[in-house]
């Protein structure tokens, strides 16, 4: 679980360079590049005409998505891939156009942004994980499993089998991707539906009704 106190800050380098340096070494970073650094973690940061986006994710919010070991923490992220890509527009959008958005589709918004992030963090454990126990390919495959899933999450019925069948691997295929990333499928599935579940009854501006009737919008029956 996370820790208590444990808070992560996200940077993003939209221009210039600066490098971060602490006890465990420095982190140069260049215009698209990301990094997650502990909010409570002391470090020098040197940087020339440098342009960022930083934001805070305090510790209630990560408690509901992550344990702490699942974020790349203190290492550059590149910014060279597609997602990275799609994030950083994102973040330069929202930045632009945050006052426009009222406060529902600011807490839509910030939770699209968080899962983001932390998908760029898993990915960057995944291929630089010192058991090797998924490949850059194989982490391809679990994250399309894993959109494909999320797409669903409302369906109770929604199973293995035939998740499996609508991504086109096998039903063994899918339990050693989940198994290999340390989760089983069923266990990923709950916790994604309580989070979906936690981020419309944390909304205040939504309409939800019972904690119940939530639940059974999401999934659970």
């Amino acid at each position: 679980v996370i820790p208590a106190g444990f808070g992560i800050d996200f940077y993003l380098i939209r221009a210039g360079n600066i490098t971060f340096t602490d006890p465990n070494g420095a982190t140069d970073l260049t215009g698209g590049d990301m990094v997650l650094l502990r909010s409570d973690a002391e470090f020098l940061a040197s940087s020339e005409r440098v342009e960022m986006i930083a934001l805070g994710l305090p510790e209630n919010v990560l408690r509901a998505r992550a344990a702490a070991g699942d974020w790349v923490i203190g290492r550059r992220i590149s910014g060279e891939s597609a997602f990275a890509s799609c994030l950083a527009a994102l973040l330069g959008t929202a930045v632009a156009r945050h006052r426009d958005l009222t406060v529902g589709e600011g807490a839509i918004l910030q939770m699209a942004i968080l899962d983001a992030i932390l998908q760029l963090a898993l990915r960057e454990r995944h291929s630089d994980s010192a058991d090797g126990n998924l490949s850059p390919q194989q982490c391809e495959k679990l994250d399309h499993l894993k959109a494909v899933a999320l797409r669903s999450l409302e369906l109770a019925d929604l199973g293995p089998a035939a998740l499996a069948q609508e991504a086109g691997i096998s039903l063994r295929t899918l339990h050693r991707l989940f198994n290999a990333s340390g989760v089983t499928f069923r266990s990923w599935l709950r916790d994604s539906r309580l989070e979906r579940c936690w981020m419309e009854l944390s909304d205040p501006g939504r309409h939800r009704g019972t904690i119940a009737a939530v639940a059974f919008r999401w999934g659970f029956n």
